[in-house]
C-alpha cells in the first residue's frame, strides 16, 4: 500500500516528500540536493531483465576461462580509467 493512501492531507505528502513519490530518488544525505530520478519499472519488465539475466548466466558459465579472464581484465581497465568519477559517485552514497 502507498503511503500516500494512509496520509489524508496532500499538503502534509508535499511536506513530507517534497520529491514525486513515484519515482525511485537518489538524494545527497549531506545536502538534501537531489542526484538523480529514476521511474519504476513495470513487473513485466522486471520479469523480461531476469529472464535476459538468466540467459547471460547460461552463457557465461559455457565462456572459457580464458575469455572471463581477458572480460575481467577489461573490466578491471575501465574501473580505473574511470575510478576518479565511481569514487566520487560511491562518496556522495556513503555520506
Amino acid at each position: 500500500m502507498k503511503i500516500s493512501h494512509l496520509i489524508k492531507d496532500k499538503s502534509l505528502i508535499k511536506k513530507l516528500f517534497p520529491y514525486s513519490i513515484n519515482d525511485y530518488l537518489s538524494i545527497n544525505p549531506k545536502n538534501n540536493i537531489l542526484e538523480e530520478r529514476f521511474g519504476y519499472h513495470s513487473s513485466s519488465h522486471i520479469n523480461q531483465m531476469i529472464k535476459l539475466s538468466h540467459l547471460s548466466f547460461l552463457d557465461w558459465k559455457e565462456t572459457s576461462l580464458q575469455k572471463r579472464l581477458e572480460k575481467m581484465n577489461n573490466l578491471s581497465q575501465i574501473l580505473q580509467k574511470h575510478k576518479e568519477v565511481l569514487a566520487s559517485v560511491i562518496t556522495k552514497e556513503m555520506v
